[in-house]
Parts: C-alpha cells; structure tokens; sequence
C-alpha cells in the first residue's frame, strides 16, 4: 500500500503516528466506531484533528470529544460534513438568515442512495463498524444540513426496517423531527434506490426552496415561488402579491430580484467539489485561528439527532431530545 499510494512511511498502529513531532494535523479516516479513540488521543497528543463523519457513534464519545476540545482551544478540531461548503447550501443558509421565504414552517430531506452487496462486504453497515445504517451513514449528511439551516431539533418520531440488505442496521428509514424554532422536518433515507439522489425541500410564509443533487454529479439548484392558485416560477405576480403580508411581500420581491440578477437559481459545479473547499477551510482556520467549519458540539448534536431516531424506531414513539453539549 505505502509503495503504491507513494508515501515514503507508513505505520501499523496510529500512536506512532502521534508520538512524532513532525506531524501537526491528523486526518481520521478509519471506520466510524473508531474514531472517539483516536480523536481523543490526537488532541491529548496536541494535533488538529480532522476527522470524518460521524465523529463518534455515541452521545458519550462526542461530549468527551467536545470536552476535550474545549480545554484546548488552540488545536482546531473538526468534524467532516463537506455539504457545508457547496454552494448551492451555503446560498440557502444565508436566504433563509434573511428570511427570504418568511417564516419557515416545513422541510423535508430525502437521501435515497444506491448501494449492493458488495459495499457491504466485510463488516460494513454493522452496528460494531458503523454505528448504525442508512441514516447514520447517508442521511447524516441531510441531517447537519437540517440543522445548519433550521436550527436546533427538540423532538423526533421514525420507523425503519432492513428490505434488501444482509445487515444488522437499517437500509431504510423515515420519520419526523420537530424543531426548536416550530417547523416541523420529514426524512425519508433508504440505501434500496436505484441511483443517488438526494435533496432538500424549504416551504416558507412566502415561498419554496428547492435543492437537488446527485453525489459524483453535477449538482443543481433552484428556488421557486407558489401561490394556493398557480406555480410563480421565478416572478411573484401581483395577485399573489396582495395575499401576502407587507412584510413578505418584501421578502419575496427580494428573492425574486435576486434571481433576475442571477444570484440565485441552477448552479453546476464539478464532482466531490465539497471535499476540497472544506478541507481548505479547515487548514484555513488552523492557520488562522478561527473557528473549525464544523465543531465537535455541532457534530454532537447532529449525531444526537440520528441516535434519537433509531431509539424511536426501536420503542415505537416520539422522542425528546435534551442537547448534551450547549
């Protein structure tokens, strides 16, 4: 391995990893049951760690992780969610930071992804490996994005099953979320689909946001308008100006100027785009000491969320969920 990827050393335990001076920054790429150990020992080692989702499989792990990182607050610690850094989400945080679909009163997040036997050979999709299935897995993704645009998630309701897959965890899922600012979220997430196709849909006083994307593809966006009466594509005609509010009128004219001025509306970016902004970021933040692009309290609560659906699926009802880390 080390001879063909053309590293000039490779190891066999990750602490002699840690134990050299030379290294400032650690990637954790292992599998995600793995990751609270050496997470953990990296920082007590005084690395920046980078570590790919989902930080940890357990509420216990990630508050350490964040308890650890907090009394170092010169090491940057960060936690992989790359759909951060495509445009066509970070566009979308700040419409809705404006309050450019009014208030926000429903979403809903479908992760439907393609995978066979074969990606799920070994141990892969396990409970000891992975920490759960598809929505742990996939719809983790969709998930941070949910709470990167929405905000906090105070209660949850799911049912799964596994249809296809020879796994101990779910290959399917769908549920519920209430959040803390009042909007009500739906998922679906299955790994049975027959292509990848994920997306993600805002419905606001004034107007609807659209994004879709296909991982390894171009990705697109959209943003759109409805009335009760007929679909306003990019305009917001004066009919349906008079049924709205003054203030969301003004909203939603905003919104609409910007799409006359190309602001928003279909983008197209290259494939596994996300992964090099956010890495870049985080670099960035080390060597400016800012921020990390996603903290391990953020990880936490993500992973919170994903714990709080399967443990509904598992009992049968809703489920509160009380954040462990502020």
């Amino acid at each position: 391995m080390r001879r063909r990827l053309g590293f000039k050393e490779a190891m066999g335990d990750y602490r002699d990893l840690l134990a050299r001076s030379d290294i400032d920054v650690v990637s954790v790429c292992t599998p995600a049951a793995s990751h609270a150990g050496i997470v953990l020992d990296a920082i007590h080692a005084n690395k920046h760690v980078l570590c790919e989702k989902p930080m940890t499989t357990t509420t216990q792990d990630g508050v350490a992780i964040a308890t650890a990182a907090s009394e170092r607050p010169d090491l940057c610690v960060s936690c992989v969610f790359q759909h951060r850094d495509d445009p066509a989400l970070r566009r979308a945080r700040w419409l809705l930071e404006r309050q450019a679909l009014g208030e926000i009163l429903a979403i809903h997040l479908s992760a439907r992804a393609c995978r066979d036997a074969a990606y799920y050979s070994g141990k892969r999709g396990s409970m000891e490996i992975d920490g759960g299935g598809a929505l742990m897995v996939q719809g983790i993704h969709l998930l941070d994005a949910l709470i990167w645009l929405a905000g906090p998630v105070r209660s949850v309701s799911a049912t799964m099953d596994t249809f296809v897959h020879a796994i101990d965890t779910e290959d399917t899922i769908g549920g519920w979320a209430r959040l803390a600012r009042g909007a009500v979220a739906t998922i679906d997430c299955t790994t049975c689909a027959r292509h990848d196709a994920y997306s993600i849909d805002v419905i606001g006083e004034t107007g609807v946001l659209h994004l879709d994307y296909r991982p390894g593809w171009a990705r697109t966006w959209s943003i759109r308008f409805e009335s009760r009466s007929r679909r306003l594509g990019w305009g917001i005609s004066r009919r349906a100006k008079r049924r709205f509010p003054p203030e969301s009128r003004f909203r939603a004219g905003n919104v609409a100027t910007l799409a006359a001025r190309r602001l928003v509306g279909n983008e197209r970016i290259a494939p596994h785009l996300g992964h090099g902004p956010h890495v870049r970021r985080f670099l960035e933040a080390i060597e400016r000491g800012g921020p990390p692009p996603v903290s391990p309290v953020e990880a936490t609560q993500c992973l919170e969320v994903v714990l709080a659906f399967y443990r509904s699926a598992q009992e049968g009802g809703p489920v509160q969920i009380s954040p462990s880390v502020p």
